[in-house]
């Protein structure tokens, strides 16, 4: 499996992936594995988000800003569910216009915005949530997106976000490097550490069984249409895909890959 060695390589491989979640094929895992249709590259079911929503507890014409958005899941769901204004922050525009034609077509107060999450184009205190889902495992400047979550949040507002982390067992071993998880999924202090010093206090829920369950569905998913997904991406990527949710499934059983829900208020 083809190791990604930096976030301009991980950008372009989500640029071409985006071109493809809204495909037969892709549509047909999502709608199985996590009951939805927009494309969604993270790993949250809908009943995952519901307990965003909860979390949030946003109201008509309060504004979301969701970091990593891709191509809509989950901003735009939450955005229908509590009708709020959503602002979606992703750089791969291909994914963005994905989440722009779904938010007309469910008739959404969303905006689209190209730009990093460690920068962010917003004014102080301007957003009364933040969410990412699985995004902090796939960027190296994670105390500066954690800042700008911070930075931008009202001061009675939430941020809430999951995160695939490798486990403290694992860290414990000293292994550098891995196999089964983001390439940026270590730490160099852990994200509650991270979180207080940006000004956070935390709640932390450990949400490995039910992200265990759903790299389970995922692999049968693609496994048993692993030759409508090499028609699709390549037959190279669709192997790719089925060994990767291999390796991830494995290493969640042997306890190295854990999935963590964070809920954060200033």
């Amino acid at each position: 499996m083809a190791r990604i060695d930096t976030e301009g390589e991980y950008r372009a491989s989500y640029d071409d992936l985006y071109s493809h979640v809204s495909s037969d094929v892709l549509l047909e895992i999502e709608q199985e594995v996590f009951g939805t249709d927009y494309g969604a590259t993270s790993w949250s079911t809908i009943d995952q988000i519901h307990s965003f929503i909860v979390e949030l507890d946003l109201k008509p014409e309060d504004r979301l800003l969701d970091i990593g958005s891709g191509s809509g899941w989950p901003a735009l769901f939450v955005a229908e569910q509590t009708r709020c204004d959503a602002v979606l922050v992703d750089y791969p525009l291909t994914g963005l216009e994905v989440a722009r034609k779904r938010a007309g077509t469910d008739g959404l107060s969303a905006v689209m915005v190209k730009a990093d999450g460690a920068s962010l184009p917003l004014a102080d205190a301007s957003v009364d949530a933040v969410s990412h889902s699985d995004v902090l495992c796939c960027l190296t400047r994670k105390t500066e997106v954690i800042d700008e979550c911070y930075r931008v949040l009202k001061p009675d507002g939430t941020l809430v976000f999951t995160v695939l982390e490798l486990s403290e067992s694992f860290a414990a071993k000293g292994i550098q490097d891995h196999d089964f998880a983001p390439e940026y999924a270590s730490v160099d202090k852990p994200y509650e550490v991270m979180l207080a010093a940006a000004g956070f206090q935390t709640e932390i829920h450990d949400v490995t069984e039910a992200f265990r369950d759903v790299a389970d569905k995922m692999l049968s998913a693609r496994k048993s249409r692993v030759d409508r997904l090499g028609a699709e991406l390549g037959v190279e990527n669709a192997a790719d895909a089925v060994l990767r949710s291999e390796r991830s499934l494995a290493a969640t059983d042997r306890g190295d890959l854990v999935r963590r829900f964070y809920v954060c208020h200033p």
